[in-house]
C-alpha cells in the first residue's frame, strides 16, 4: 500500500500564502494503490488506486501503470466504464453523468471526449427527455438522429441532423 503525505506548493518566497488543487491545473496524485505491481513497482494487472485531492477512484487493469480497462469514479458519483489510453477515455466506454444535466453516454471515445458512434440520451425529470444518436467529434453531436420526448402526452419528435 502506498500512502503519501499531503503536498503544498509555496506560491512566492515572498508570499506566504500556498498553491492548492485549483492552482495546479493537472495535479493528481496518488493517495493509496492497492493491487498487482510489475518488476519496477507501478501498477500492472488488477488494483485500485484512490486520488487524492479529488476523491476519485480507478479500478481495473493496469499495464506497467497505465490504466487499460475499468472504472473512474469522479467525486459526484459520476463514472467512465471502458477503455484508456495515455490516461485519458478512449476507446469504448460508457460515462454516468449524475451532475445536471444528468445523462449517460455510451459509444466512442477520443482523448477523453465524444468521439466516434455514440449514444447520448439525457435523463434528468425535470426535463423533456432527449437522445441523441450518431455521430460525435470532439465532445459535440454532428450527425444522426435526436429524438425529443415533450408535452403532457409524451409526444415524441424525431430529427434527422
Amino acid at each position: 500500500m502506498l500512502v503519501e503525505q499531503p503536498c503544498v506548493f509555496p506560491m512566492d518566497a515572498a508570499d506566504s500564502s500556498l498553491a492548492t488543487k485549483d492552482d495546479v491545473s493537472s495535479f493528481r496524485r496518488p493517495e493509496e494503490y492497492n493491487g498487482d505491481k510489475d518488476d519496477q513497482g507501478r501498477p500492472h494487472g488488477e488494483g485500485i488506486m484512490k486520488y487524492h485531492f479529488e476523491n476519485e477512484s480507478y479500478k481495473g487493469t493496469w499495464y506497467h501503470g497505465e490504466k487499460l480497462h475499468g472504472t473512474f469514479t469522479m467525486s459526484d458519483g459520476s463514472h467512465y466504464v471502458g477503455e484508456f489510453k495515455d490516461d485519458e477515455w478512449h476507446g469504448l466506454g460508457l460515462l454516468v453523468n449524475e451532475e445536471e444535466p444528468e445523462f449517460w453516454y455510451e459509444g466512442e471515445f477520443k482523448d477523453g471526449e465524444f468521439d466516434g458512434r455514440g449514444k447520448q440520451v439525457y435523463t434528468d425529470p425535470r426535463h423533456p427527455s432527449l437522445t441523441y444518436e450518431g455521430t460525435f467529434k470532439r465532445g459535440e453531436f454532428v450527425s444522426g438522429t435526436m429524438e425529443e420526448t415533450t408535452g403532457p402526452n409524451g409526444d415524441v419528435v424525431v430529427r434527422h441532423v
